[in-house]
């Protein structure tokens, strides 16, 4: 064997003798116990680690104590770091600076990296235009609002806002009978000015208008009744935008696992764009039970049975059920009619048998409510209700004299109410940003020999600020009033206002906050005031914390509010995230009267 040969084979035993030591300093001997980075300013901590490959072994899996934790790879962390360099550039930082530190403890054989990160100067948008090519000299280019525009002058430069632009010009076009879009971007960067300038043209491509539309489905909804939810028709222009809404359309009724509807490209003739609709429905049936625990109401259980497709079109029939500690039966059926007489606007039938178990009664209600419902937007909606109910109403001490016309005796109430709704979060379970508004109206004592008559009104309104560090600054203001009317001397006690527990006033038990009789039972006021603040933040993986701050009262008389009267307290929570929304835990005292600890467990927000 030659020199050569033996020198040879010598490099390759060596590089793969490196290859082994390199990687199994971390593949063969240590775990990773913790990955962290710091020097980060602009972006965050959760979405470096998402665009790396090395991970630590999170909150959740390590209480799942028998998996292994992930172990470290040089190879797979050098190629991070490039990656990482590559992230920060498509964010607009040309020069980012990554360093390391690796930490390992030999005696358990585990390693902390630190990813320290100089992010520098980053590159800003100096001028955005766009316009038409030539071949379409005979359009005239769209204009949009500032405000709609995906990229404004002085903004960041990021990759993926650059590709919202482009997909942001191709919609609008092809919203007006434009189906194949073209976006041409043309980018320069000023490196020592840190600036960039971007020029997006647009190629329309010919116009076009609606084919004719073939169904494919596997269901037994009528082909009509599909056809009629299209919000389209053959031989209009062409919209991207029309076909969104059809999709949206058929899923919102509930029918159907999946809809897609597909512009058939290659089968364009003469300016007519042909379209498949194409879905897979769902069972008919459809059976849902549930059973969890709260301070609050104890035990409860849970049970909803939903007919699909209930005689016919996108009509169902829900029947549910469930019993807790404050909730002995609540027994419900609803009759969905949607899109009755127009598009939106859905007619509700919904008989009820409720009886409710408080501190100082109980009240059974049976009746039934007809609601016409309209979805004006994705986010606001409104309802008009017309209800009737038959009550039993009893005290659960010796009813007053000047109430016991109250006590015992069945009774009518008939009336309308009116509501409004306008939801703008993020996320329905945990919301990051956006505002929740409810309001109703109530005019009670309409026909049907109703007892009782009054108004009624209740205002509830949340937000939440987004703040840096994935904290969240969430606020409420809810308020209400009633008065009797038509001569009545009283408003009846099961509909009056209450605070306190889990949901409202924190330092105090549930429905605690009320005006008491001579008796000294929980009677509820007429005139109602509460406003809560709450600091949200991330502790660890799927664990958060909140501070907050509840304030407020209920007053006996109308519209009575007194602001220099407010019950206030002080609390402290846990929460945790799950599939169902975050599992909470919280502690709060009142902090102008004695002080005493009241710990609430529940599903979800307070607010």
């Amino acid at each position: 064997m030659s020199m050569k040969r033996l020198h040879i084979r010598g490099i390759l035993v060596l590089t793969f003798l490196a290859i082994i030591a390199m990687n199994g300093f971390g593949q063969k001997d240590y775990k990773i116990r913790k990955l962290s980075v710091e020097g980060n300013e602009v972006l965050k901590d959760a979405d470096i680690k998402t665009n790396m490959n090395t991970k630590a072994k999170t909150f959740t899996k390590k209480l799942m104590f028998w998996q292994k934790a992930p172990r470290f790879s040089n190879i797979t962390f050098k190629d991070d770091l490039e990656r990482l360099t590559r992230y920060y550039q498509r964010n607009g930082f040309l020069s980012p600076k990554i360093d390391y530190t690796l930490t390992k403890k030999d005696s358990s054989k585990v390693l902390r990296i630190v990813l320290n990160i100089h992010e520098g100067e980053s590159v800003h948008v100096n001028n955005v235009t766009y316009q038409l090519n030539n071949k379409a000299d005979s359009l005239s280019a769209l204009t949009f609002p500032a405000k709609e525009l995906p990229i404004k002058n002085g903004d960041r430069f990021q990759d993926e806002k650059v590709k919202a632009f482009e997909a942001f010009l191709q919609k609008k076009y092809s919203d007006r009978g434009y189906p194949f879009p073209k976006v041409k971007t043309d980018l320069i960067i000023t490196p020592k000015s840190k600036i960039a300038d971007l020029s997006f043209t647009i190629d329309p491509g010919s116009k076009c208008s609606f084919g004719r539309t073939w169904i494919k489905s596997d269901s037994l909804v009528p082909v009509s009744f599909i056809r009629n939810q299209l919000k389209y028709k053959e031989g209009e222009p062409y919209s991207k935008d029309d076909i969104e809404r059809s999709q949206k359309k058929l899923f919102d009724t509930d029918l159907f696992q999946f809809v897609v509807i597909r512009t058939l490209v290659d089968s364009v003739k003469d300016g007519r764009v042909p379209i498949l609709v194409q879905m897979k429905e769902k069972p008919r049936w459809l059976i849902e039970t549930g059973v969890g625990y709260g301070s609050e109401d104890k035990f409860r259980i849970s049970a909803q049975i939903t007919r699909r497709q209930f005689m016919g079109g996108a009509r169902k029939l829900i029947f549910a059920g469930k019993t807790s500690y404050y909730l002995p039966v609540s027994v419900e059926f609803s009759f969905i009619q949607p899109d009755f007489l127009k598009d939106n606007l859905d007619l509700i039938i919904n008989p009820f048998f409720i009886w409710e178990n408080e501190t100082s009664y109980d009240v059974k209600r049976l009746g039934n409510g007809l609601t016409f419902q309209n979805k004006f937007s994705k986010n606001t909606s409104a309802y008009l209700m017309y209800s009737f109910e038959k009550d039993w109403f009893t005290y659960k001490s010796e009813a007053p004299i000047d109430e016991a016309s109250q006590d015992s005796i069945p009774y009518n109430k008939s009336g309308f109410t009116l509501g409004f709704a306008n939801t703008t979060t993020d996320d329905l379970f945990d919301p990051k940003k956006g505002v929740k508004l409810n309001a109703y109206f109530t005019l009670m004592g309409l026909g049907f020999d109703s007892k009782y008559h009054y108004i009624k009104l209740e205002i509830d309104a949340k937000k939440y600020f987004p703040m840096t560090n994935n904290k969240v600054f969430a606020t409420r203001i809810h308020f209400g009033g009633m008065q009797p009317i038509m001569g009545d001397p009283e408003t009846p006690v099961e509909d009056r206002f209450m605070l306190g527990g889990a949901l409202s006033l924190r330092g105090w038990g549930r429905n605690q906050i009320s005006p008491v009789n001579e008796n000294g039972d929980l009677v509820g006021g007429n005139s109602m005031f509460e406003a809560s603040a709450e600091l949200r933040f991330p502790i660890y993986d799927i664990l958060s914390g909140g501070i907050f701050l509840d304030l407020g009262n209920v007053w006996a008389k109308p519209y009575a509010f007194d602001f220099t009267d407010l019950r206030t307290d002080l609390g402290f929570g846990l929460r945790a995230k799950t599939p169902i929304g975050p599992v909470r835990v919280d502690m709060a005292t009142p902090i102008f009267e004695p002080l005493k600890a009241m710990l609430f467990f529940s599903i979800g927000h307070a607010f």
